[in-house]
C-alpha cells in the first residue's frame, strides 16, 4: 500500500446496542474499486461523497458511480448539495430514490441520500435538520423479518464552532434510532 492509498476501519459489535454501527471503512484512490470486486455479495455498500454542487458535478458523480460500478444495495449519501429547493428529474438516477434536505435561508450546504428504489425508507425527522452548525439528514431502511437500519449524512458547515457540531452530533447519537 502507497502513501496515497488508506483503508481505515471501525469494528463494533452489532450484538451491542449501544454501538449501532456494525462495520465501516474509509477508502481512497482505486482501493474502493478493488474493495467492491472483492466484495460482489449483496452486501449492503453506503458511500459518502462531498459533491460540491450537484447541479455542477452530478454528470462527473454518474461517470464514478457507472465507472465504480456499486453493488446494487448501494447508498449514496451527498453533502454541499448546493440544493435550493426539491430536486427536480435532473438530479435523479436510474432505479434510485433521492432525499433532501436543504438550506433555504443561504447559499451553499445541503444533504442528500440517494437510496436504490427497491428498498423501503423513511425519513426520522427527529434527527433530521439543518441549523448553522450542522446538517443531518437519516433515515431507516425497513428490512422485512430483520431489523432496521438507520442511515444517515452530517455535514459540518466550515464556518460552524467544533465545539457546538460535536455536542449536536453527540445528542444524535444518543437518540433511539430504530421504530422496532
Amino acid at each position: 500500500m502507497n502513501n496515497n492509498v488508506q483503508e481505515i476501519k471501525l469494528n463494533f459489535d452489532p450484538h451491542d446496542s449501544a454501538n449501532q454501527l456494525a462495520h465501516s471503512s474509509c477508502f481512497t484512490n482505486n482501493l474502493l474499486k478493488t474493495y467492491l470486486d472483492l466484495h460482489r455479495n449483496n452486501e449492503l455498500c453506503v458511500l459518502h461523497l462531498n459533491i460540491r454542487g450537484a447541479h455542477s458535478n452530478l454528470r462527473s458523480f454518474v461517470f464514478f458511480l457507472e465507472n465504480v460500478d456499486f453493488p446494487k444495495a448501494s447508498i449514496v449519501g451527498l453533502t454541499e448539495t448546493w440544493f435550493t429547493d426539491t430536486p427536480s428529474n435532473l438530479y435523479s438516477l436510474p432505479d434510485q430514490n433521492i432525499v433532501v434536505k436543504n438550506r433555504l435561508d443561504k447559499r451553499g450546504g445541503g444533504v442528500a441520500l440517494f437510496i436504490p428504489s427497491f428498498l423501503n425508507f423513511s425519513t426520522i425527522q427527529d434527527i433530521t435538520f439543518i441549523n448553522d452548525t450542522i446538517e443531518s439528514l437519516f433515515v431507516e431502511v425497513h428490512i422485512p423479518k430483520l431489523r432496521n437500519m438507520v442511515v444517515g449524512v452530517i455535514f459540518k458547515p466550515p464556518q460552524s464552532n467544533c465545539n457546538e457540531f460535536n455536542m449536536y452530533f453527540q445528542n444524535l447519537l444518543s437518540k433511539p434510532f430504530y421504530s422496532k
